[in-house]
């Protein structure tokens, strides 16, 4: 929250600004949702220290652009991906399974993820841990040169 030193809380009335602080960072596009042809989200991975292909983030819906973009570039998965046969839920605390397709690792995209701050340990949490999952909304920004 962002206001004036002097300026006191007033109920009812927005006189304070939200600030949201976004940071960006990259993944292995390991899986969709929707069809090969037009993804509707990414799954995104990320190596842990073990060798073993992490989930890190499902994204947001893609916009019809980023949708061509990916459709064009992707590759179906093959019985050697890490994920096949693994099961993902539709959202936190639901039963539901997502229906998803694995691809090839050969994509590492860029990613836009909301930071929020932890009052009570004074300290700054990213959405994105180094092998935990984000809970807040994760963006597609951009395919990269880099591949795998």
């Amino acid at each position: 929250m962002v206001k004036g030193l002097d300026q006191p809380y007033l109920p009812g009335k927005r006189v304070w600004g939200k600030v949201r602080s976004h940071v960006t960072s990259e993944a292995v596009l390991a899986g969709i949702t929707g069809s090969l042809t037009s993804p509707q989200t990414l799954l995104l991975g990320r190596y842990d220290t073990a060798g073993h292909l992490r989930l890190v983030a499902r994204t947001t819906p893609l916009r019809t652009a980023d949708r061509r973009e990916i459709a064009q570039r992707v590759i179906p998965g093959g019985p050697e991906h890490p994920w096949r046969g693994r099961r993902f839920s539709v959202g936190w605390g639901t039963r539901g399974e997502l229906e998803c397709h694995s691809v090839c690792l050969e994509l590492v995209v860029e990613f836009i993820a909301d930071t929020s701050i932890d009052g009570a340990a004074i300290a700054v949490w990213s959405a994105i841990c180094v092998y935990g999952t984000t809970s807040r909304p994760t963006r597609y920004h951009r395919s990269t040169a880099d591949t795998l």
